[in-house]
């Protein structure tokens, strides 16, 4: 007896493995795998299909945000001396210096210098085209830090001096005209800091805009003329804005995360200069389609170029970036014939990991439960047979339940086969796509599947 009911446990183990062996893979499949980069058509950027079009994408490709593409650097019009944050920091300095020498309202001049820096940290390189109002910030840095000095804020005036340190360069703040105690006191902490300096290696592709390039980390200026291959310096480990700007006045920029062990940083600046990182979505946009291959070769990844066509409808194109990955039309969506706020899609090509559904787990449970109630009537025809054996006339008891017991382990074993083939053979549902127009302009996508 106890053989018998040693056997009948492990076959019923047995059992429910394999049934979690064919469920398990159904619930893999649900998940995205493939790593894109989604370029969208700057003429799209405003179209209220977007949106869903996106979260559509999201559901079959992992979407690379601009962090996940460090070689492309951001257009900078904050860099400009002409720009609004120069502006801006221009007037404060202003303000503060006549506060500090005309009224000699040191409060007032010590909170406008205070919110003069905290701009510079926003835009490191705003004021990299204006080097005499660069000069006069470092004057209004010492000052800060001195009046924190004589107020007898010895910690706040270290930490004003580690922000100084980080944002305006030795030589800077040798050129400022004011005391020499707090020289020597930012000299002092600048040492204290660049004995924990870290490599920060830096490599800049600029083969398609030629001319001689400026280097800044964190708006101090490290490298001038062609900077193109290889740079390198010390930084602290932390977040750095990694700034470079032509002799035109443009300029790219990239912020990255320093870690203890230094960065390698490479900068294309000839993709930068094509496509563009989105703010409200991941991915880029541009429209260079010859550039699209060389973007998935540096990113690793497959890009979903995603544009209009001549009849209004939108398509979006692999482009792989390897041999083995799928090339050709994810998708193609239409506007609906019946409302103009409705996108039918079409999904002609490869779309990515099957997206899940119900009907896998719903005969996944069928077939557990099949199998449970064979196992039952499977247990109680074997004790029928044992009283048979004692003298017990339960014949007809122990045939219809042997025969049931038969029954759902074929039923189960039916619902399982039809779990997986409902798991891999997945059709492909018509889906629409709808934008709702809401007050002020804006519109909202809203995915629907049938």
């Amino acid at each position: 007896m106890c053989q018998r009911e040693l056997g009948f446990a492990s076959r019923n183990r047995c059992c429910w493995l394999v049934l979690l062996g064919l469920l398990v893979p159904c619930s893999a499949l649900s998940a995205p795998t493939s790593r894109a980069v989604l370029v969208v058509e700057p003429a799209l950027l405003e179209s209220g299909v977007l949106g869903p079009l996106v979260h559509r994408l999201s559901s079959d490709w992992l979407l690379l945000t601009p962090q996940d593409l460090p070689f492309i650097a951001a257009p900078d019009p904050g860099c400009r001396g002409d720009s609004d944050a120069a502006q801006a920091m221009v007037s404060l300095l202003d303000d503060g210096m006549r506060l500090y020498f005309e009224d000699t309202d040191l409060p007032g001049a010590s909170a406008t210098f205070l919110r003069a820096f905290e701009a510079l940290e926003r835009v490191p390189c705003a004021l990299a085209e204006r080097p005499a109002d660069r000069d006069r910030m470092g004057v209004a840095g010492l000052l800060l830090i001195r009046m924190a000095m004589h107020a007898g804020q010895s910690e706040r005036a270290e930490a004003l001096a580690r922000r100084f340190c980080a944002r305006l360069g030795a030589d800077e703040a040798a050129r400022a005209d004011v005391p020499p105690d707090v020289q020597t006191f930012v000299a002092g902490v600048r040492r204290t800091m660049e004995a924990d300096v870290v490599p920060l290696r830096l490599f800049v592709r600029n083969r398609a805009g030629g001319g001689s390039l400026r280097l800044l980390v964190d708006g101090i200026r490290v490298e001038d003329g062609s900077v193109e291959g290889e740079a390198a310096w010390g930084v602290m480990p932390g977040w750095h804005t990694i700034t470079v700007q032509s002799e035109g006045g443009q300029a790219w920029t990239r912020r990255v995360e320093v870690a203890d062990a230094g960065l390698d940083l490479a900068i294309d600046l000839d993709l930068s200069r094509l496509f563009e990182p989105l703010d409200s979505w991941p991915g880029v946009t541009g429209e260079d389609s010859a550039a699209l291959a060389r973007l998935a070769v540096q990113a690793r990844a497959t890009v979903l170029f995603v544009d209009r066509l001549g009849d209004g409808s939108v398509r979006v194109e692999a482009i792989p970036a390897g041999d083995k990955d799928f090339q050709g039309e994810v998708l193609h969506v239409k506007p609906g014939r019946d409302q103009a706020d409705t996108w039918v899609v079409e999904v002609p090509g490869r779309a990515g990991p099957r997206r899940t559904w119900a009907w896998p787990w719903v005969t996944g449970v069928l077939s557990a439960g099949l199998l449970s109630g064979g196992i039952a009537l499977n247990v109680q025809a074997n004790r029928d047979a044992q009283a048979i054996t004692n003298g017990s006339n339960r014949l007809e008891d122990q045939r219809l339940r042997r025969a049931g017991s038969i029954a759902c382990y074929s039923l189960a074993a039916a619902s399982a086969v039809s779990t997986v083939l409902l798991g891999v053979l997945r059709p492909r549902k018509a889906e629409t796509l709808a934008v709702v127009p809401l007050d002020g302009g804006v519109a909202v996508g809203v995915v629907t599947t049938f």
